[in-house]
């Protein structure tokens, strides 16, 4: 098990390592633009646009990058938000194909500007690399016009700690200290469908996590007429290794968003025959599809309700043929997870509760909850102010 926590650690390390580079640079253009007026003929761009048009000045715009695509842009004239573009997403590595997107002024589609007009991105070289999530403000000036963005985040790093609370106050059998580690490599930038932010294959999520429990709780007892609590060996799991694939995302405007993913989940745990002292290594191997609907109530404070559904089956090196209910499972795990983000600038700076209930469809009873309180931090981030 180690060899196999330590290769997952240095993939991690060189990973980050190797995604190191310039992405590109964003750059402020001449803060006078044309403003037009009148219904918007979508085949046309600010160079041959008829409609009645005035010239106006910008004071600043404000970019919020997430996961490869600008997210937000709010363009200021004086001290106010004057024009938005708050739902449609722009693929920063396809930013040149979308110059002709329009925003436009209180949401007034007869009122507008051009993207192409107040913004460019110069990409640097042929590497294509996705920029860090980053919010950030241009103004008018050789020095505050521009912003380069020197790292990638096509690898986000995330890494948990916590402890259960049902295991340390309430004796039940639920790791007293847990570590969890995450691998996001981002496959998809460009929205599905123009103009809505659904996107399919987003991203792939390699993912581990270890446990240690009180030394009564270490194992799972086969009991006296060959039978074993199912749920029990998932509990009492000390090892869980998984890779989860996005099928589909949709961003929603506060921030929020659903997703459909499906994925694949090993799960290491014990038996004990207390008759002759037999131990017993089984592995848990599941398939399973989740839901996550996620929710922003502030900029620092959100919540996410994960649906799971796990296909499991358990598997041993060692004959098992005496144990009468050693099958196939289907798990049912509802996740609740509030966070509070440490610090407003980063979002990857979080302490949480999670509540987890886990039912068992195939054999009634012995169901489980876990109530975990840990910090989330990203290794991404820190590796980077490390390196840089």
């Amino acid at each position: 098990m180690k060899r196999v926590i330590t290769a997952f650690a240095v993939l991690l390390v060189s990973s980050n390592l190797m995604a190191q580079d310039i992405a590109g640079t964003f750059t402020m253009k001449a803060p006078t633009i044309n403003y037009f007026t009148g219904a918007r003929d979508k085949t046309k761009n600010s160079s041959n646009d008829t409609n009645a048009k005035t010239a106006i000045t910008i004071d600043s715009l404000k970019i919020y990058v997430v996961e490869g695509t600008i997210r937000k842009i709010y363009v200021y004239s004086g001290v106010d938000i004057r024009f938005t573009n708050e739902q449609v997403p722009i693929s920063i590595t396809k930013f040149k194909n979308r110059i002709g997107d329009a925003l436009f002024e209180n949401d007034d589609d007869q009122k507008y500007i051009y993207l192409g007009d107040i913004l460019s991105y110069r990409q640097e070289g042929e590497n294509r690399l996705i920029p860090d999530d980053i919010t950030f403000t241009l103004k008018p000036g050789a020095t505050t016009n521009n912003k380069p963005i020197d790292k990638s985040s096509i690898l986000a790093i995330d890494l948990r700690a916590f402890s259960d609370m049902l295991g340390v106050f309430d004796d039940q059998p639920n790791g007293l200290v847990q570590t969890e580690g995450s691998l996001k490599i981002i496959t998809q930038t460009q929205n599905t469908i123009r103009n809505v932010p659904l996107y399919l294959v987003q991203y792939v999520q390699p993912y581990f996590g270890l446990a240690r429990f009180d030394s009564t709780f270490k194992q799972t007892n086969i009991l006296g007429d060959s039978t074993v609590n199912r749920m029990s060996m998932l509990q009492r799991s000390s090892f869980t290794f998984g890779v989860k694939l996005n099928i589909l995302k949709y961003y929603a405007k506060s921030g929020g968003g659903i997703e459909l993913n499906g994925g694949y989940q090993y799960n290491r745990t014990d038996l004990y025959r207390n008759s002759d002292s037999t131990k017993l290594g089984v592995s848990l191997n599941s398939f399973y599809l989740q839901a996550p609907i996620k929710i922003k109530f502030a900029r620092t404070i959100g919540f996410n309700y994960t649906p799971t559904v796990y296909f499991q089956n358990p598997q041993s090196s060692k004959s098992t043929d005496y144990l009468k209910n050693l099958s196939s499972n289907t798990i049912i795990q509802n996740e609740f997870f509030f966070y509070f983000n440490v610090d407003k600038n980063d979002k990857n700076n979080k302490v949480f509760i999670r509540f987890n209930m886990f039912s068992n469809l195939t054999e009634k009873g012995n169901n489980y909850n876990q109530l975990q309180i840990g910090y989330e931090r990203s290794l991404t981030d820190l590796l980077n102010k490390i390196a840089f």
